[in-house]
């Protein structure tokens, strides 16, 4: 590992923030009793104890915040850092016509707990837009490390090897929502096609569609009528499920880095406010904690999202 790279792995891991933040709980603590112990009597040679117990638990403070991370979801391990892909540099002539990608979608809204609402819809969009043979679509796993509006359209365009490039915004406040969409030629910089949708959460679920549809078109895809129904068929038309959905896809996503921890919390939110009969519940409650807390059975990312609409539809 190069110097920078543990530079980076160090500021990853919050060693740094832990060294600083130990420090000067440490210097507090021992000035504390420094000052209070002498009112009590309190012999110094303990004073000194505490002192050298503070001095030598420090490099146990870094060596542990180098393999624990503490969460809202309480103590847990660290993930090691997953090895950078490799991004292949091709130039404008070698880019394909009909090829995308789906940025993240960014959060307008004032509650930035409604973050997940935003990445849910961006994901929901570009797994529409998957399912169409004609287009070639970059998986999320390569876009998710680009900001919503990145400045150099051209140049992540080029890193990922697509001709154009969706970008988007969501800003949701109590039961509206305002979605802004637009579609970017990387090559030349001109908007193709953009849109905003006003909608309320009971009436969002054709959006989705909407926007792949209006994408195909401005690329001038053509969808067999396979690829037609299932672009306007949604995950569910019952918007306490549609917000479930998204908030579980969400966490099924970090669920690799916290797999075992977020279980719990997955499972929960895709069954609370959902009426089965108790042997579908159960079957899908097993399917789900074997896809997040056994990686080596997990299949593969598209096999799960489709369980995840099937688990929805089953309402």
């Amino acid at each position: 590992m190069y110097p920078r790279e543990f530079f980076d792995e160090l500021k990853r891991r919050n060693v740094f923030t832990v060294a600083v933040a130990y420090v000067v709980g440490g210097w507090a603590l021992a000035e504390g009793i420094s000052q209070v112990f002498p009112v009590f009597d309190i012999p110094n040679s303990v004073v000194r104890l505490i002192v050298l117990f503070i001095v030598l638990g420090f490099p146990v403070a870094l060596v542990l915040s180098w393999f624990f991370d503490l969460t809202r979801y309480g103590i847990v391990r660290t993930p090691d850092r997953a090895p950078e892909a490799k991004i292949d540099i091709v130039g404008p002539s070698n880019l394909a016509e009909k090829s995308i990608a789906v940025l993240p979608f960014e959060n307008l809204s004032e509650e930035k707990a409604n973050a997940y609402f935003a990445s849910g819809m961006g994901d929901e969009v570009l797994t529409k837009l998957a399912q169409l043979a004609e287009l070639k679509v970059i998986s999320r796993a390569s876009t998710e490390r680009y900001q919503s509006h990145p400045d150099d359209l051209r140049g992540v365009g080029r890193q990922l090897g697509v001709a154009t490039v969706l970008s988007g915004s969501v800003q949701k406040a109590g039961d509206e929502v305002l979605i802004s969409v637009q579609l970017i030629d990387v090559r030349n910089g001109n908007q193709l096609w953009a849109q905003g949708y006003r909608r309320t959460l009971k009436n969002i679920f054709e959006v989705e569609a909407e926007v792949a549809e209006k994408v195909a078109e401005a690329l001038k895809v053509k969808l067999v009528r396979a690829e037609a129904q299932r672009l306007a068929t949604p995950a569910t038309t019952n918007p306490r499920a549609h917000d479930l959905y998204l908030r579980a896809d969400v966490g099924y996503a970090e669920g690799d880095l916290l797999a075992k921890q977020r279980t719990g919390w997955c499972c929960s939110l895709l069954r609370s406010g959902l009426t089965r009969p108790p042997s579908v519940e159960s079957s899908y409650a097993a399917h789900w904690d074997n896809e997040i807390s056994l990686p080596s059975q997990r299949g593969p990312p598209e096999r799960t999202h489709d369980f995840f609409r099937s688990f929805v539809a089953s309402k």
